[in-house]
């Protein structure tokens, strides 16, 4: 263990002794604490407020600055637990000068108690400035440990080796602003979800297809749903999942998502779009068909084949004018019905009125009227 890898971990386990807690639990990916030190008479290069961005493949140290001048050396500090004098330690340095990166480092003690560090490969470390923050971020794999998190930091000034200021200052007995748990959560993926079509027809030749874009470089799948039923689930092929929706989708408003479902789920979260679809019922044509224009009372009867376009299921109800003779089943579109022996002498008009078996489906519609002729 190095002297300053000793020295921090001493000022660490020193100044959280004393019962110093900057924050309460914090459960999101991004979290900003105000750091209690930022106070009036010492905003020459103040870290405001101290932030963790933790996902499961990277943890990053915010520190948020005021005046920050142009050479200095920021620090980082992950803990394991809330009192530093045991668990993981991991120590995180950049170095720069008149605004330009000069090199980073980092330091790992698996347990502090225990001692011994070890060094993190170059480049493990990475420095970013994003407007008043400054960012020090390590990928997890480097962390030697498990669960919650506690961070901090320090800004030192390279000009006369004097402090700008800190949130933790391992050289003195500044309190240090360590926060958490801090959990991490899954890296955030997006959907979006588009149509071939606004509008379907039940029962249409060609039906509606929807494509979802996600993530290419992420494996998963898209489960589709029309609400809460399930439509199916397509493996993407490049980012982009393709499905046909159901010819037999009813007639009425429909709220299609597409749920992406990475493979890993601990790393990557689900993401889901939405579209809607407009469905109407396939219009009919109800046509009548008489075995002869011509009966006698109480001779031959005459038959009716009744036809319904697009095959529909459903009912027919033969006419003679306004009197109803008889409702019938119709079977893949069609029906037939035999007329009464005993319908009065002469003329009559024979027509039919189709009903869906099931409402959504199929429109209603009735047939041309047939003449009839009854003779004594």
């Amino acid at each position: 263990m190095t002297a300053r890898s000793r020295l921090a971990a001493l000022s660490i386990a020193t100044a959280l002794a004393a019962g110093v807690l900057a924050a309460t639990p914090a459960t999101a990916q991004q979290r900003s604490y105000t750091n209690p030190m930022a106070t009036p008479d010492r905003t020459d290069a103040g870290i405001v407020s101290v932030g963790v961005d933790a996902t499961p493949t990277t943890v990053s140290v915010r520190l948020r600055t005021e005046n920050l001048p142009g050479d200095f050396r920021v620090s980082a500090y992950l803990t394991q637990h809330r009192y530093a004098d045991h668990g993981g330690l991991l120590i995180l340095d950049a170095g720069v000068e008149g605004g330009v990166l000069r090199g980073t480092s980092g330091t790992s003690v698996a347990n502090v108690f225990q001692g011994g560090s070890t060094e993190l490969p170059a480049g493990t470390v990475r420095y970013a400035r994003q407007g008043a923050d400054v960012v020090l971020s390590v990928d997890t794999r480097h962390l030697t440990w498990s669960g919650p998190l506690h961070a901090g930091g320090n800004l030192q000034s390279m000009v006369g080796g004097g402090m700008a200021a800190v949130s933790y200052d391992p050289g003195t007995d500044d309190a240090p602003t360590f926060f958490g748990p801090i959990t991490t959560a899954a890296d955030a993926t997006t959907t979006t979800l588009g149509r071939s079509a606004a509008r379907q027809v039940y029962g249409q030749a060609r039906p509606t297809v929807v494509t979802a874009k996600v993530p290419a470089a992420v494996a998963g799948s898209v489960v589709f749903r029309d609400g809460a039923t399930p439509l199916g689930t397509v493996k993407p092929a490049g980012g982009v999942a393709r499905l046909s929706l159901p010819r037999t989708l009813r007639a009425g408003m429909h709220t299609v998502t597409a749920t992406f479902v990475p493979t890993d789920r601990v790393r990557y979260s689900t993401s889901t779009a939405s579209t809607s679809l407009s469905v109407t019922a396939q219009a009919t044509r109800t046509t009548v068909r008489l075995s002869s224009g011509r009966q006698t009372y109480r001779g031959e009867p005459v038959r009716v084949t009744v036809t319904v376009s697009g095959r529909p299921t459903g009912t027919v109800t033969v006419l003679d004018g306004r009197r109803r003779l008889k409702t019938v089943r119709v079977k893949d579109g069609r029906a037939t019905y035999t007329l009464p022996r005993t319908l009065a002498a002469g003329k009559h008009r024979i027509k039919a009125t189709f009903r869906p078996a099931t409402a959504g489906t199929f429109r209603a519609s009735t047939s041309a009227s047939r003449t009839l002729t009854v003779r004594r």
